[in-house]
């Protein structure tokens, strides 16, 4: 009994832990989602049967966590003109080349006078 007490103890204290590093829009969101897990459980391992409003409840707490998640994916980041102009020159299509190894006019070494 006193290490299912401790296991509960520290399964509280990592979600909590967890959710201080997450936004407030997810955490609550998070935090929503163990009702469903917790419907979820009862009905297959208590027998319990969840009526219509339960699955309808369930439905828009799972929506609005797929919802959150595809608002707040990653963007991708547009190219970096910088980077392109090097790329051009190396792959020899920019027309600014200065002899046979295809290097980029403004990038070639310099003498030093």
């Amino acid at each position: 009994m006193l290490g299912l007490g401790f296991l509960l103890a520290s399964n509280n204290m990592l979600v909590q832990y967890g959710l201080a590093r997450v936004p407030a829009n997810r955490a609550s969101i998070i935090m929503l989602f163990e009702l469903v897990v917790t419907a979820l459980s009862a009905w297959l391992f208590a027998g319990e049967t969840p009526g219509a409003r339960e699955w309808a409840g369930g439905a828009c707490i799972v929506l609005a966590s797929a919802l959150s998640s595809w608002m707040h994916r990653p963007k991708a980041m547009p190219p970096d003109p910088a980077n392109q102009d090097a790329d051009a020159g190396t792959r020899g299509d920019s027309g600014n080349t200065t002899d046979g190894n295809n290097r980029d006019r403004k990038n070639r070494p310099r003498a030093m006078v």
